[in-house]
């Protein structure tokens, strides 16, 4: 026996001007109650927008048809005071759809053919049809079973796709006190004007925003339908990102100070994060450690190049180390700017080396080119770089991941100290340096590897690990090239910059206790796998750790930082008379 099912004959057009009626009333800063009725059942929840709405909507279509009920639809849905009502028709259940006729692109379903399909093949196919539109337009597409009837546990159907009006961003609006560039803000959110509407770039949003420095999300976002355009609100005010602080390090009885007394180290930072309200950034970090020793690095970032997603950044970096040497350093990126702040990058890089000081007695020793030399190289690299917090300024989930690979050429450069040293050669009897039997030119391949990943603990509590390897494969290396780290920011418990590699391993675990937005205490541990092939052949020259304490405090509109450590290196046994003690201020302005 055939059963046939009521036609819901052109419901389904008003049902888009009524989600239109209820966009135009959505605008509102008010929040909006969507009761859903289905059969006799009715449920509440409280909804931002007519995004939000048609969201919820769907998701319950969808839901119906997965459990076989091919044929749910929307009766109705109508507006009154501060409540949407939608009337669901659920219909029965079957565990066969069978397609008479379609009017789908033969990409879903071939064409001028009849299909059956089960539950698990129609649920693909509608969630694959109508994501396809949803990202490329169509927000509203709906697919429709028209002519219905059944034979026993199957449903026979006419698939009707309509994707309705084709959507556009409409310019940003903003509710709140921000000044940001609207221009910086949709290209950052990939909502532009004039872009097809994209429900990925919209479920996106909130979490981007978290992940931006330069704002404070004040609500949910909102989105309002309206012929043919979509208007995103942001609440947002701007955060203050400029900064201008220092800190302190105190650490007793170092052996990198003069006759082992009280070695105090400090850094200077200014960063200015949103210069013209568009994003662009200049950076300038001084810092002092060890004994006559100090870096200085300087950083300008021009995002979205001719309002493209290219970008341009460049680097400068000095390095002097004791009376030994200064290392320079310049870069200069081209930057692909991907969602949020993500980015591919090439570039390419300078970075020489002159000494203060040169050995010349050891040369004479040795009668080889000294660990300590000037040198130039012509790097060029690549990097990508990922990342993904629930709340960037304090995060309790997410991770972040850098690869960067550079390669190049080495020259050694002949320094006029060293080259004065002559040797007699025992071939010809002639006067010879160092550098006239050694091989000037090499290639060279710095590695740099790092991730970062929050695993949030019951509501508070959050533990951090994080993982990073520095490489340096060449033929030849200084002692003048090698990585230097140690201190605050790389391993806690020692002082800033004193451990020396040519390849480093580290590992840090940390448990931090969130005790508001932007503060936190915890506790850590870290260590390093070292290799320095200056100091040995042995693939493991050092395994240096550390443990203790750090608190972030939000002061005012800054960061008090702290960090209480003890470290141990070369087997060393702990000492409380050399734990290292870190504390500043973070001041925005």
């Amino acid at each position: 026996m055939i059963y046939r099912l009521p036609l819901q004959a052109n419901v389904y057009k008003g049902i888009f001007i009524w989600s239109l009626m209820v966009a135009s009333l959505c605008t509102w800063a008010q929040d909006y109650t969507l009761a859903t009725i289905k059969n006799s059942d009715t449920t509440y929840l409280e909804v931002a927008d007519s995004f939000e709405v048609n969201l919820r909507i769907r998701s319950n279509i969808t839901a119906l048809r997965k459990t076989g009920h091919f044929a749910a639809s929307i009766d109705s849905i109508s507006f009154r005071e501060d409540t949407v009502w939608a009337n669901i028709h659920i219909g029965n259940k079957y565990k066969t759809l069978h397609v008479i006729e379609h009017n789908i692109s033969n990409e879903y379903l071939p064409k001028n053919r009849q299909v059956s399909m089960n539950i698990g093949t129609f649920e693909r196919l509608q969630k694959q049809l109508i994501l396809d539109y949803q990202n490329n337009g169509y927000p509203f597409a709906q697919l429709l079973l028209k002519n219905n009837y059944t034979t026993g546990d199957t449903l026979h159907t006419s698939l009707r796709f309509d994707p309705y009006i084709k959507f556009e961003y409409d310019t940003l609006v903003y509710n709140g006190n921000s000044t940001i560039s609207k221009k910086y803000l949709a290209k950052y959110l990939a909502i532009e004007p004039g872009m097809l509407y994209d429900e990925r770039a919209i479920l996106s949003i909130d979490k981007k925003l978290r992940n931006l420095p330069l704002v404070k999300t004040t609500g949910a976002t909102r989105v309002v339908f309206f012929q043919g355009t979509v208007r995103v609100i942001l609440r947002i005010e701007d955060v203050i990102t400029d900064r201008l602080d220092g800190i302190v390090g105190l650490a007793p009885n170092s052996n990198n100070s003069a006759e082992n007394q009280l070695l105090i180290t400090g850094e200077i930072n200014i960063e200015l994060n949103n210069l013209f309200k568009s994003g662009k950034q200049l950076e300038l970090h001084w810092r002092n450690y060890l004994q006559n020793s100090q870096k200085l690095d300087v950083r300008f970032a021009y995002p979205y190049l001719f309002n493209t997603k290219l970008g341009v950044s460049s680097e400068f970096n000095l390095n002097k180390f004791d009376t030994l040497f200064v290392n320079l350093m310049g870069k200069i990126s081209l930057r692909y700017q991907q969602q949020g702040n993500n980015y591919f990058q090439i570039y390419y890089q300078n970075v020489s080396s002159n000494l203060l000081n040169a050995d010349t007695s050891r040369i004479r020793t040795t009668k080889s080119i000294p660990t300590n030399n000037p040198y130039s190289i012509d790097n060029y690299g690549i990097a990508v770089f990922q990342q993904d917090f629930d709340y960037l300024p304090n995060p309790r989930q997410g991770y972040k991941i850098l690869a960067d690979v550079a390669i190049g050429q080495k020259q050694i450069v002949r320094n006029a100290d060293i080259r004065r040293v002559k040797f007699i050669n025992a071939e010809n009897s002639q006067f010879i340096s160092v550098y006239d039997t050694a091989q000037l030119k090499s290639t060279r391949l710095d590695i740099k590897l790092s991730a970062s990943y929050f695993i949030p603990i019951k509501e508070r509590g959050t533990f951090l690990q994080k993982l990073s390897f520095n490489g340096l494969f060449a033929s030849q290396l200084f002692f003048n090239e090698l990585y230097n780290f140690g201190g605050y920011s790389s391993l806690r418990g020692f002082d800033e910059n004193e451990l020396f590699a040519s390849k480093a391993l580290t590992y840090t675990a940390e448990y931090r206790y969130l005790i508001g937005e932007n503060s936190n205490v915890g506790l850590f541990i870290n260590t390093a796998f070292l290799e320095n092939k200056i100091e040995s052949n042995s693939l493991l020259f050092d395994v240096p750790y550390g443990f203790g304490a750090s608190a972030n405090i939000q002061v005012g509109k800054g960061i008090l930082n702290l960090a209480y450590a003890l470290g141990s290196q070369q087997g060393n046994a702990l000492k409380l008379s050399a734990a290292k003690f870190h504390f500043g201020v973070i001041n925005y302005f």
